[in-house]
């Protein structure tokens, strides 16, 4: 594999073998966050919920058998947790669009719908059709999630993501990035731009792997694929060069959090949450109705 090639993923021939570290024999106990959608959004009766969750990630394992799936990371409500999350919510119901990158099983998108935005400005990518059909299933909604769902490679300059480029206000990117090396990390960023208004203002929000040691990790065992974990400083240097790229300009909020241990390989892997906004554009542009009278953006100007 080239340095710059993405992570190739052989469905076919992936262990399906459930002895591993990231695959939990029971569910961890459901938030209050998760139980609500699942009960109030899904209209799954209480005492359905955990069986219901578990059998979805026992199917799901067969044709999906990676940590994602063995750790239940497809009920995780990442982008609620965040700290831009009250912001993005807003945003949504003023009229902005959201691409979520990687959607595993659209869990994210249905928490905004729970929470009252509306689905016609969101969009999910995922690599794998069958994510997208076990959330359907998962959250039991086939007939009422209208956002755009789209079975899409990043690295694909004429597939079905090249219809949204220049129409996004938000993109969020939950355990994303860190499956790439840095090129590779460059060519998404530089996608992910692509895909973004040409607008002050815009956001990058997300989360990924990281470590307090930035650099190359090995992370598909036979397959030998490597990936690129940041640290804070390597992170924001990363945003500088992929700027630099795309004549375009960012402020990172980036911060290290802890991560299970028990899965973790060594005590240098930790969570790297951020906040990505574009601070500048090389053009007279109007800002959306949408990005007006919110504070942190008061002092943005355009050039």
């Amino acid at each position: 594999m080239s340095s710059t090639a993405k992570p190739e993923v052989n469905l076919r021939t992936a262990s399906r073998d459930k002895n591993v570290g990231w695959y939990l024999q029971g569910i961890p106990t459901l938030t209050e966050t998760q139980r609500d959608l699942l009960e109030n959004y899904s209209n799954i009766p209480a005492d359905e919920v955990v069986p219901h969750v578990l059998k979805m990630r026992d199917e799901l394992w067969e044709v999906y058998p990676f940590p994602c799936v063995g750790l239940f990371r497809f009920i995780d409500l990442g982008l609620s947790n965040t700290a831009s999350y009250a912001l993005v919510l807003g945003r949504l119901k003023a009229g902005a669009s959201l691409l979520d990158l990687g959607c595993c099983c659209g869990q994210d998108l249905r928490k905004l719908v729970r929470d009252g935005a509306p689905s016609d400005n969101l969009y999910g990518a995922e690599l794998f059709q069958e994510l997208h059909d076990t959330g359907y299933n998962l959250f039991l909604d086939r007939n009422r999630f209208k956002a755009n769902m789209y079975q899409a490679d990043i690295f694909d300059p004429e597939g079905p993501l090249k219809e949204l480029e220049g129409r996004m206000d938000i993109v969020y990117v939950g355990l994303f990035l860190h499956q790439f090396d840095w090129e590779g990390q460059i060519r998404a960023g530089e996608r992910i731009v692509r895909l973004m208004k040409d607008v002050p203002g815009v956001m990058v929000v997300g989360r990924q792997i990281g470590s307090t040691e930035a650099g190359l990790v090995l992370t598909g065992g036979k397959d030998g694929t490597i990936s690129y974990r940041h640290n804070l400083e390597s992170f924001r240097k990363y945003w500088s060069e992929m700027g630099e790229k795309t004549g375009t300009q960012w402020r990172v909020d980036a911060k290290l959090m802890e991560v299970r241990r028990d899965w973790a390989k060594d005590d240098k892997t930790t969570g790297l949450l951020f906040e990505v906004v574009r601070v500048k554009c090389g053009h007279d542009s109007v800002l959306p109705r949408y990005y007006w009278r919110v504070p942190e953006f008061d002092s943005l100007r355009v050039n």
